[in-house]
């Protein structure tokens, strides 16, 4: 199994949910074609990975919960 990861430029915490910026959203949606349901990894920069469920896609828009 493969694990998707993408970098946001944002904090990011446990228990959150996040939109994505329009690039990993363009990546995750046309490219990797995840739908809702589908799991990927979020890190930020801070030394951490985060977990992450793919929760509302749209045409430009796509959210995760942590």
């Amino acid at each position: 199994m493969r694990t998707t990861r993408i970098f946001i430029d944002q904090p990011v915490r446990a228990g959150s949910d996040v939109t994505l910026p329009d690039t990993a959203t363009a990546h995750l949606l046309r490219v990797l074609r995840l739908r809702e349901g589908d799991a990927c990894v979020l890190f930020n920069g801070d030394g951490h990975d985060y977990s992450a469920e793919v929760t509302v896609t749209g045409k430009r828009e796509a959210r995760v919960r942590i």
